[in-house]
């Protein structure tokens, strides 16, 4: 006969094994086991009394033993030993369990099982009781999770000194073996490493879950208009997530709402797209190619042309096209093809309170009147031009017209432009003569001609 810890899982049983020479039911050999259970708090430890009783007046022999769970230890128990008769008391021993509840609603069987023999009969005993909830302070492996730039996981497991020799199940892919005071580091790849559980025993300790750590994405761009070589723009962190051309009219976008990169004029005018929408986290430029890639440093279905083991830069230029231009000879390896758009017009300096003559307002561009009460503005949502006073009240605006620029002509006409298309408003002053724009302290909005000062145009603002 031979007893397997498989034992310990069931009902208790005591089944006998006999001769057929053994005839009456009073002189059946048997056993009876039974348990109590206690808390050594200061060790984490349960610890169990077994009582191993012989029910009948000959004396019996361990043949073999198991106990459980499995992690279970026993002292005062060996095979061979005896056990005394009915009359001479039960024989006691001691089984120690380590707790490793974390919850007080858990529970496990703890077990105690015989094989025993009287003479040339043999017949098993066991005895099974429940443990349940916690057990002094916790001796549970410490678990920690460290994400690598590879989408896999190192899981890292510490038995505590105070602790016992204990088996680890990392999810399903592996089984670890603790000594006390050990630790052993586990690499969990992905895609297991987007859901980690932890058991000790079948008690849940630790979970944990992949996480991009910030040193793994490329290098966000070095140079505001341009990406170098292994450089990239990065979804959703500011600064690091576009290009844009020197005078600020173009921008190329990896757009955090959904990942698609994209060419704007103005931040509003859509000139190009990937048409790659939802899992783009980055776009890199590798050996002249610019790619975009998942969380998980997976190509995600869009790239430039592969040109060959060049190094490159993608420039975004004033005329609108974003190029990739080799390093070596400055050819043109892919280009978005959205030149040539006219030079973007002069913009006034911040803060100041006038428009000379050939600048222009772009989308979110101001002037502000030497007090600071009064301020024009081309809004940037709608592209509406507005004078403010104290930043919230109105006083005077030419319609809301989208993807406009506000600028003084040379001819003496104020002119709101669509990108690239035809006026929409104008100050019908054209063949007046050059002037300056001038917000007021007092809220007018006047165009003086610069050769005698003389009023052109006003919004007749003054003192509202």
């Amino acid at each position: 006969m031979f007893l397997t810890r498989a034992t310990l899982t069931g009902v208790a049983i005591a089944a006998v094994l006999l001769p057929s020479s053994v005839a009456a039911a009073d002189t059946v050999p048997s056993a009876t086991v039974t348990g109590t259970a206690t808390c050594d708090a200061a060790t984490s430890t349960w610890v169990i009394q077994w009582s191993i009783r012989n029910n009948v007046d000959a004396p019996a022999r361990v043949d073999e033993f198991a106990v459980g769970p499995s992690y279970g230890t026993i002292s005062g128990l060996k095979v061979g030993d005896g056990i005394g008769t009915r009359t001479g008391g039960p024989v006691t021993v001691i089984e120690r369990v380590p707790s490793y509840a974390i919850d007080p609603h858990w529970t496990v069987d703890a077990g105690l099982a015989l094989a025993l023999t009287w003479g040339g009969v043999q017949a098993e005993a066991d005895g099974q009781l429940t443990l349940t909830g916690t057990c002094g302070p916790s001796i549970n492996p410490t678990v920690t999770f460290t994400s690598k730039c590879d989408s896999s996981v190192d899981v890292a497991v510490t038995e505590p000194a105070n602790g016992v020799a204990t088996p680890v199940d990392i999810i399903n892919i592996k089984r670890v073996e603790l000594q006390p005071g050990g630790t052993v580091v586990v690499n969990v790849p992905f895609p297991n490493s987007s859901n980690i559980n932890v058991y000790v025993h079948n008690v849940l300790i630790g979970h944990g879950a992949f996480a991009w750590p910030a040193g793994c994405y490329p290098a966000g761009p070095s140079a505001a208009d341009r990406l170098h070589e292994g450089e990239g723009l990065i979804r959703g962190r500011a600064g690091a997530d576009r290009i844009t051309s020197p005078d600020g009219r173009f921008s190329l976008v990896l757009q955090a709402q959904d990942g698609n990169l994209v060419l704007y004029e103005y931040g509003k005018r859509p000139l190009w797209s990937s048409g790659i929408h939802g899992n783009a986290s980055w776009a890199t430029l590798n050996w002249g190619s610019l790619s975009l890639y998942d969380d998980h440093h997976q190509p995600i279905g869009w790239s430039t042309p592969a040109t060959g083991n060049f190094p490159a830069t993608l420039v975004m230029q004033n005329d609108g096209n974003a190029v990739v231009y080799r390093d070596s000879d400055h050819a043109v390896l892919w280009a978005t093809n959205t030149c040539c758009h006219a030079p973007a017009p002069p913009s006034p300096a911040p803060g100041a309170h006038q428009l000379n003559v050939g600048q222009a307002l772009p989308l979110g561009g101001q002037i502000t009147s030497p007090n600071g009460v009064y301020r024009l503005v081309l809004q940037d949502f709608d592209g509406n031009l507005v004078l403010y006073k104290n930043g919230t009240k109105a006083l005077w605006a030419f319609g809301a017209r989208f993807d406009s620029y506000f600028k003084n002509q040379t001819d003496g006409n104020l002119v709101a432009y669509l990108s690239e298309g035809p006026a929409v408003w104008a100050s019908n002053t054209a063949g007046k003569g050059a002037g300056t724009l001038v917000l007021q302290d007092d809220g007018n909005l006047v165009l003086y001609r610069n050769s005698d000062h003389a009023v052109i145009w006003a919004t007749n603002t003054y003192g509202k």
